[in-house]
C-alpha cells in the first residue's frame, strides 16, 4: 500500500511564498491554503497514494527534547513575516485551514508538544509493509529513508521531485541512518542543536568519516574516530537524541489518540469542501477525497 505523510507546517509556511500569487474570489491572499492542497494534489499525480495522512507540529516544542535541552529551538524567530505563519497558532489563514480541515472532515494529527516528525516516524515504523512518501523539505527526514521510504520534496515554482534510498547513497555515499550521526556533529541551527566538532573541521570532511564507520554503528564507533577524538562524548549523545527520529517518542496517550483518530474516520463533506476552500476551477479534488478516509 501506498502512503502519503504530509507534514502539514512545512508544506503549509512553503506554500505562502511558491504560491503566492494565490487569491480567493473575495481578492484575500490564500496562498497558504491552496498550496496546501495543491501540493498534495501535485503530490498524487507522481505516485496512486492508497491513504493519506496530514500531519501538524502540536504546538508548543516536543515535550520529550525539552526535557533533554531546555534550549531546544529556543533560538527560532517568533516574530519574522514568514515563520509566523506556522509559529503563530492564531494566524488567520491556518486557522482557517485547521477549521475547514475540521468541517469537511479531513483527518490529521495535531497534538500539543509532539512535532510531526515523531507521528510520521510513528507512521513508518508501524507499518514497515507500507510504501510510505513523506511529503516535506525538512532534511531531517532524510535519515528515516530505505527501500520503502521516500521523501517528496518541493522545488522551486510548487514543483515536487522523490528523493529516494538510492539518491541519498548517490549524493552522500553513506547509509541514510548515518544522517542523524552527520547533524549531531555538524549542529542545526533551526533547532538550536550546537556545533560540537572543532572548528576547521567541514561537512566535506565529516560526510567522507562517516564512509569509514560500519552500518551497524554505535555511539562509540563515531567517537573513536582520531579526528573526533576531541568531541565531547556526552554533548553528541546529547544531540543525537535530539536528532535521532528512530525511536518512539510518543506517550501512549498520543497513541491511543492516534489509532482513534484511525479508526474513527467520518465521510468527507466533499460539496462543503469545495464550498470553503474556494479553490481555481482547475483543481479536481476527486482523485484524492476517498484516500483521507
Amino acid at each position: 500500500m501506498n502512503v502519503l505523510l504530509a507534514d502539514g507546517y512545512n508544506i503549509f509556511s512553503r506554500s505562502i511564498k511558491s504560491f503566492s500569487y494565490s487569491k480567493n474570489i473575495k481578492g484575500e491572499q490564500n496562498s497558504g491554503i491552496y498550496g496546501f492542497f495543491e501540493y498534495i494534489l501535485r503530490a498524487t499525480k507522481l505516485v496512486n497514494f492508497d491513504k493519506i495522512h496530514i500531519i501538524f507540529d502540536g504546538g508548543g516544542h516536543s515535550a520529550f527534547r525539552e526535557g533533554l535541552d531546555k534550549n531546544y529551538k529556543c533560538t527560532r524567530k517568533k516574530v519574522d513575516t514568514f515563520n509566523a505563519y506556522f509559529r503563530n497558532t492564531k494566524n488567520e489563514e491556518f486557522e482557517h485551514l485547521l477549521n475547514l480541515l475540521d468541517e469537511v472532515n479531513i483527518p490529521y494529527y495535531r497534538f500539543m508538544n509532539v512535532e510531526a516528525d515523531d507521528i510520521i516516524s510513528y507512521f513508518i515504523n508501524n507499518n514497515k509493509n507500507d510504501v510510505m512518501y513523506i511529503l516535506s523539505s525538512d532534511s531531517d527526514f532524510y535519515q528515516l529513508l530505505d527501500k520503502n521510504v521516500n521523501i517528496i520534496i518541493p522545488i522551486t515554482k510548487g514543483g515536487l521531485k522523490i528523493f529516494t534510498y538510492d539518491d541519498f547513497i548517490n549524493k552522500y555515499k553513506f547509509i541514510p541512518r548515518k544522517y542523524a550521526v552527520l547533524k549531531s556533529l555538524m549542529g542545526d541551527q533551526t533547532d538550536n542543536v550546537q556545533r560540537i566538532i572543532p572548528k576547521g573541521i567541514g561537512l566535506k570532511t565529516v560526510i567522507k568519516k562517516l564512509m569509514d564507520i560500519p552500518d551497524n554503528y554505535n555511539n562509540d564507533d563515531i567517537l573513536n574516530l582520531p579526528i573526533f577524538s576531541t568531541v565531547n562524548k556526552d554533548a553528541f549523545n546529547l544531540n543525537y537524541e535530539l536528532i535521532n527520529l528512530f525511536k518512539n517518542r510518543l506517550s501512549m496517550q498520543v497513541i491511543d489518540k492516534i489509532k482513534y483518530i484511525e479508526n474513527n474516520k467520518k465521510d468527507i463533506n466533499k460539496s462543503k469542501y469545495m464550498l470553503s476552500l474556494k479553490l481555481k476551477e482547475k483543481v479536481n479534488i476527486d482523485d484524492i477525497i476517498n484516500k483521507f478516509n
